[in-house]
């Protein structure tokens, strides 16, 4: 009987690489926020002087607020595809290779028990049904 070993990480990287490529703008480095704080005086001479100084704090506030916004959005989408990618590469192992995907959580889970230290990014996909070839002779 065949055992293999398919490590979902290494495919759903290439699964998603073709797919957030073909389909989307990849981030291949982090964004920083644009935003510049004010500088605080030393004192502030009239009121309206710290009045400014306050607006340009909130100014700074929202500017990084909407940073964060538009980063955890971006990275819902992108988390969606992962997801997406995943359950495509599971429904084609399972139904068109015959193999059994393991999910990573499942397959750390039991390794805790066995008291081994697993790779939690790699999940194991067993065969459910072989064939073997044997040369005619």
């Amino acid at each position: 009987m065949q055992t293999g070993k398919i490590f979902i990480h290494h495919v759903l990287i290439g699964v998603l690489g073709v797919t957030v490529s073909s389909t989307a703008n990849a981030h291949f480095f982090a964004e920083s926020p644009q935003c510049k704080a004010p500088k605080k005086p030393l004192q502030f001479v009239t009121d309206m002087d710290k009045k400014e100084f306050d607006k340009k704090v909130d100014e700074y506030r929202g500017c990084l607020e909407g940073f964060v916004q538009r980063q955890n959005a971006a990275m819902e989408k992108h988390k969606n595809g992962a997801d997406k990618a995943a359950t495509i590469w599971k429904n084609y192992a399972e139904n068109e290779l015959g193999l059994k995907v393991i999910p990573a959580d499942t397959t750390a889970s039991k390794a805790t028990e066995s008291k081994a230290q697993p790779d939690p990014t790699k999940a194991e996909a067993t065969p459910q049904k072989t064939t073997e070839n044997k040369p005619a002779r």
